[in-house]
């Protein structure tokens, strides 16, 4: 495969703006670069998305988190469930770390952390390589990356008290579209 010294450029800057959260910055980088990647690689896309969620969680704006959840990933994995199941693991441990007090120490905290945004930033710059080797073809083998990225992220499989809840939550982003309108059960109001 060759690559040009302006895509390795473009994708240095990428992976450095997945690190340091700008994620809107990066998919209008994307986008204008490489306009249909996001199309072919809906996961990746989910993915950027849940990093900017992480980082709502990460400085307790959590009000906020449960608002960009809804406008951003509730809709994008409801369309996408049944060609990506993985997509509901991904969305339901992360909403999980907001019922914990530190999500930081919780068992998902993994996912606030730098290693998580490397492993985004990483599944991105493969994902590109493959849009530019198909030269905008469809992309053959395009669900390797995120199936790789998919099973580091998603590792717990044991049970708990705060699955209920999450199921919970996860129906209501996935119904409603306003969630100022929407009154809390008792159960999830304090959260």
């Amino acid at each position: 495969m060759r690559v040009s010294g302006e895509s390795l450029k473009d994708r240095m800057w990428i992976r450095e703006a997945v690190l340091r959260r700008q994620i809107e910055d990066v998919i209008d980088t994307v986008n204008r670069l490489w306009p249909e990647l996001f199309d072919k690689n809906p996961f990746i896309y989910f993915q950027l998305r849940q990093l900017q969620m992480l980082e709502l969680i990460r400085n307790r704006r959590l009000e906020e988190a449960l608002i960009f959840a809804q406008s951003y990933l509730a809709d994008p994995v409801a369309k996408r469930l049944s060609e990506h199941p993985q997509l509901l693991s991904e969305m339901q441990n992360t909403m999980a770390l907001l019922a914990f007090d530190d999500p930081s120490q919780s068992i998902y905290g993994r996912l606030l952390g730098p290693q998580h945004a490397e492993l985004v930033a990483g599944a991105l710059n493969r994902a590109i390589l493959r849009h530019i080797e198909a030269s905008g073809d469809d992309l053959e083998g395009a669900d390797e990356g995120r199936a790789s990225t998919a099973a580091n992220l998603s590792s717990y499989s044991g049970s708990s008290s705060t699955l209920p809840r999450l199921t919970k939550m996860m129906a209501m982003l996935l119904h409603f579209k306003d969630l100022a309108q929407l009154e809390l059960p008792p159960e999830l109001a304090s959260l």
